[in-house]
């Protein structure tokens, strides 16, 4: 068997394998997340709260006739109003992480089960590969 034979036969036993790519919409997954629906509820909440206080305090600084007491009360109603809403919003931020996080695990998992090598978020993909978005939903409930 002369060299090109050779060649020949080794790319005939040759396989070319293919990744498969899975995209996924992460936005509307999440949207979906029972979890994170609660967790817009509560954070709504919050903020009402927060509104309702803010109006009290409203109230507070109008009845004092002083200028000077009424400006120490901004100062401080204004740095607590700070506070409390980084509060909300860094409580908020901690929670989305664990459900990015989740949903990612989730992502993978099914991933692996499915066979697939590659996942990409359905906002970069243009054509060519299978949307496991409604798979992802149904896991995530």
């Amino acid at each position: 068997m002369n060299k090109k034979e050779q060649q020949g036969n080794t790319a005939e036993n040759n396989t070319v394998s293919f990744p498969r790519i899975a995209m996924i919409d992460v936005d509307r997954v999440v949207a979906k997340s029972s979890f994170v629906k609660k967790l817009k509820t509560e954070y709504d909440k919050k903020n009402k709260e927060l509104e309702r206080w803010l109006k009290n305090v409203k109230k507070q600084i109008e009845k004092p006739d002083s200028k000077d007491v009424k400006d120490k009360l901004v100062k401080r109603y204004e740095k607590e109003f700070e506070e409390k809403k980084e509060e909300i919003t860094k409580d908020f931020q901690k929670k989305l992480k664990i459900v990015n996080a989740d949903v990612t695990s989730q992502i993978s998992a099914a991933a692996k089960e499915n066979h697939y090598d590659i996942v990409l978020s359905k906002a970069v993909v243009v054509l060519g590969c299978d949307d496991i978005t409604e798979l992802i939903e149904k896991q995530i409930k």
